[in-house]
């Protein structure tokens, strides 16, 4: 997925949220998102990249 991302023009970056389970930032032009699971990713992935695009 990380290279998806990085075609899509983000970079995707596994890190932990404030209680210290696993989540996943997302960043573009200094903007992040963090999202909670991979299946979070997948979406945001085929929404940005395009269909199909998101695995």
């Amino acid at each position: 997925m990380q290279a998806v991302a990085a075609l899509a023009g983000y970079e995707l970056r596994e890190t932990t949220d404030s209680r210290g389970a696993p989540a996943y930032a997302i960043t573009r032009w200094n903007l992040a998102r963090v999202l909670p699971d991979l299946g979070a990713v997948e979406a945001f992935l085929e929404r940005v990249a395009g269909p199909g695009r998101g695995t």
